[in-house]
């Protein structure tokens, strides 16, 4: 058998959970998806786990978000499914009581981008990169990622990234307050730790209530919203630019956009 793609480790109260699937730049498929949903669920009914960090492995991504060429041949049923999936394992992943930190070292992309807004800290590199490249594929993120967004970082910057498709940079993010802090990347490893120990040091009762005051607050209407979105990224799987801009993707080349 080859490595866990998605591997998960204790050490001491923290749980490391890491993407392993660095050729693909943790591009996530249904495995991953499954495991990761698996193990935050499990997770939230674990009382002696107080801390959660989630990393891609390499030094390229985070994670770039979903594999193309697993949903290159979707229609709008398929892709409402998908989008349901991973809906429910970025609700798992903020519904789970103890606070979780993304660790981002590169790319932090589309659905990565996505799962990083579900979590409740992020510490990234200087070198990473973040966007919502979904509209160059015909598509949307429909992962939760716009309603969450919008709240993190306001509709004008949000709406920017998602229509443009652009990349920025790790300042950017920074300045936009999309993560909390940066470091070099040599730097990161130690970053983390010293903020895992921080949280080590809280009242996991009181860490706890915390976070489900703000979870109240932050669904507060989201649901609908969420609704709204998953049907929008369905429905792209019926259009001609969603199969241009896939093709294109898989065949490295510029799409075609027609607008149909």
């Amino acid at each position: 058998m080859g490595e866990q793609i998605v591997t998960v480790a204790r050490d001491g109260a923290l749980l490391r959970v890491t993407v392993n699937r660095p050729e693909q730049l943790n591009a996530m498929n249904a495995e991953i998806l499954a495991r990761l949903r698996e193990t935050f669920e499990a997770s939230s009914l674990d009382q002696s786990i107080r801390v959660i960090l989630i990393r891609g492995s390499g030094e390229k991504a985070f994670i770039v978000g979903a594999d193309v060429h697993e949903m290159v041949h979707f229609g709008p049923v398929e892709a409402e499914a998908l989008s349901e999936r991973t809906r429910r394992v970025y609700k798992t992943i903020e519904a789970c009581p103890q606070p979780v930190l993304a660790g981002i070292d590169g790319l932090c992309i589309g659905g990565g981008l996505e799962l990083a807004l579900a979590c409740d800290l992020r510490i990234a590199s200087e070198r990473s990169r973040f966007g919502l490249p979904e509209v160059s594929l015909g598509i949307l993120p429909g992962g939760g990622g716009t309603g969450r967004l919008a709240r993190l970082v306001g509709v004008a910057a949000a709406k920017r990234l998602a229509l443009t498709g652009e990349l920025i940079d790790a300042p950017s993010a920074l300045r936009m307050q999309l993560v909390d802090t940066i470091y070099p990347a040599e730097d990161l490893p130690a970053a983390i730790a010293d903020q895992v120990a921080r949280l080590m040091e809280k009242s996991p009762a009181a860490l706890r209530r915390i976070k489900a005051l703000f979870n109240q607050i932050i669904w507060n209407g989201a649901g609908a919203i969420q609704e709204l979105e998953k049907l929008s990224f369905a429905q792209c799987f019926a259009t001609a630019d969603q199969k241009e801009g896939m093709a294109a993707f898989v065949a490295k080349r510029k799409p075609y956009f027609r607008g149909d």
